[in-house]
């Protein structure tokens, strides 16, 4: 049964909004900054700012929210990082689909909302719930892990982006969607985020050198690699490939990754993108949001 507490409700004052761009437009520029800061910072995760910014009857509104946008998206993104991240490292994932998506808001690029990034998610979760259905008499663990990953990988066409792996889009979740190309973490965020609608037993497998997904039940438990076709990779093998690869095994490796961890590894991995292609600008600004995950985390896997 697909999980349904990805319903959302706008629970945000329009008034309290027009209000503040008032303040804004007469405004002097020691004060704006503070005010555009207090606007992000009251606009939910999941709501489009253009959209909202588009329901101004006040043209000079609508012309001052734009001239703002990159501005009140970033201050919108930390202001909810740091919600998040005072929640702590847990592993249910329940923050997982808000983090991702606000980090992929970052991308100068994207047009995605929130309804169609879920609308997506949910269309490629009724298709693998369609098939959990026509083959319930065969449903074992092995069977939903195949389809999944069958799914995913062949019907859908999700594979790793070997031609333009440093492309930044590969960091940006609502672009992995479109393309279906991306890097080994967010091609598994990806099965994630399905699986959480299918209330599969998935979750993340940090590991040093290749993010990977982790299917486990009491009796039954199996990696799962997005990046490589969604192939299935028993528990000593991936210790064989830690060791191969010059890493001491350790148990933290075979720890279930949180929203947290994640959300870090998304972002040094941005950051690494941006340094190499000589965009200071752009891994100062992520560099900014993750130290915001840093502060307000305790250390975690």
């Amino acid at each position: 049964m697909l999980s349904e507490e990805h319903s959302e409700t706008i629970s945000f004052s329009f008034i309290e909004l027009e209000e503040l761009f008032y303040q804004l437009e007469n405004s002097n520029p020691n004060e704006k900054h503070s005010i555009i800061q207090t606007i992000g910072s009251r606009i939910p995760w999941y709501c489009s700012i253009p959209e909202i910014i588009d329901q101004f009857s006040n043209p000079s509104f609508r012309i001052l929210g734009r001239s703002f946008l990159r501005d009140l998206t970033t201050y919108r993104v930390e202001h909810h990082l740091s919600m998040l991240s005072q929640k702590g490292n847990r592993n249910h994932y329940n923050d997982l689909e808000q983090g991702v998506y606000l980090l992929s808001t970052m991308d100068e690029d994207n047009t995605t909302t929130y309804s169609e990034f879920k609308l997506e998610l949910e269309r490629i979760a009724y298709r693998i719930e369609e098939l959990f259905e026509t083959n319930k008499v065969i449903l074992t663990d092995t069977v939903k892990i195949h389809l999944l990953a069958r799914v995913l990988s062949q019907e859908e066409g999700f594979m790793g982006n070997k031609m333009s792996y440093y492309d930044p889009g590969n960091s940006f979740i609502t672009r992995v969607l479109k393309t279906k190309l991306g890097i080994p973490i967010s091609l598994s965020v990806v099965y994630l985020l399905i699986a959480k609608r299918l209330n599969l037993p998935i979750y993340g497998a940090n590991f040093p050198f290749h993010f990977m997904c982790y299917y486990e039940r009491e009796d039954y438990s199996v990696f799962v690699d997005p990046y490589h076709g969604g192939i299935l990779i028993e528990k000593e093998v991936c210790a064989k490939f830690l060791r191969i690869n010059g890493f001491k095994e350790s148990p933290d490796d075979f720890v279930k990754s949180s929203t947290i961890t994640i959300l870090k590894r998304m972002y040094k991995n941005l950051i690494n993108v941006y340094l190499q292609a000589k965009q200071s600008d752009k891994a100062s600004l992520f560099a900014k949001q993750l130290q915001i995950l840093e502060n307000s985390s305790p250390k975690s896997h």
